[in-house]
């Protein structure tokens, strides 16, 4: 090998030498490596989310008197009873429990369980418990016969509560009979009239039947729906209207499709 090829040799070892100890250009589409603040507040945002999914999670187990969905009536049936410390009612419970005991009911709707509560007096039975007993034809002597029992509940304020009506059971469902026939008796009057068929008695048993008959049958039928069913109407305003001529046949008309939308508190 001569001088020349040597010094070829050397030059070509010093380069690739070189090109080895030189740093590697980094390449712009490498991703560059994310800081550790960039690491703390992802770790931050991941534990915000735990933290809060498990709060939901407690406020689901912790609250099982609210309700879920909202409407007119729901069918229930009660699953189990027994007495608590009223500071175990929450405070949004829409009924003031104003003694130191409390009734908890518990309820199985839509295949939740729900809890819902009555004052539980010292002595006696609390008004509100007995009303509600006696639309569901129990004896408050034979309490244990409400396990078991159906019950419709309606939602106030985020809250299952029973329907419970103002008024213990008054009325009688053997109204609706007159109704009827009062409703019959003052159609045909009506087309009567536009035949020109009119005398003294007929007119005379049609001012009896429309002021007098119709609003007393109306008023003995509606106060039943008032007190055992979840019908929330006034007696008193179908029992007057009902005795307006010409507007009581359609009124009655009216009246009898609320009637049958009404569902029975006893058996739903």
């Amino acid at each position: 090998m001569t001088d020349e090829d040597s010094k070829k040799t050397v030059e070509t070892d010093a380069d690739s030498a070189a090109d080895e100890l030189a740093p590697a250009e980094e390449s712009p589409d490498d991703e560059q490596a994310p800081s550790m603040d960039a690491i703390e507040a992802d770790l931050t945002t991941r534990d915000a989310d735990v933290t809060a999914d498990q709060f939901l999670d407690l406020e689901s187990d912790l609250a099982p008197t609210a309700a879920t969905e909202v409407d007119d009536s729901i069918v229930a049936r009660v699953t189990g009873a027994g007495r608590v410390d009223a500071d175990a009612v929450p405070d949004a419970f829409p009924v003031d429990i104003e003694t130191d005991t409390a009734l908890a009911i518990e309820l199985s709707v839509r295949d939740e369980t729900v809890t819902t509560f009555f004052e539980y007096p010292d002595s006696g039975t609390n008004e509100r418990l007995g009303r509600w007993l006696a639309t569901l034809e129990i004896d408050p002597g034979a309490f244990a016969d409400l396990n078991g029992q159906r019950v419709l509940l309606t939602v106030e304020e985020g809250f299952y509560v029973p329907i419970v009506p103002d008024h213990p059971p008054r009325g009688s469902r053997l109204g609706i009979v007159g109704i009827l026939a009062g409703l019959a008796f003052s159609a045909a009057f009506y087309a009567s009239l536009l035949v020109g068929f009119v005398s003294l008695w007929w007119v005379v048993g049609f001012a009896l039947v429309t002021l007098v008959v119709l609003p007393a049958v109306t008023a003995l039928d509606a106060w039943s729906l008032a007190t055992e069913t979840d019908w929330r109407q006034s007696p008193w305003f179908w029992s007057v209207l009902l005795g307006i001529p010409p507007i009581n046949v359609p009124a009655g008309i009216l009246y009898l499709y609320y009637r049958r939308q009404a569902r029975s508190l006893t058996d739903p």
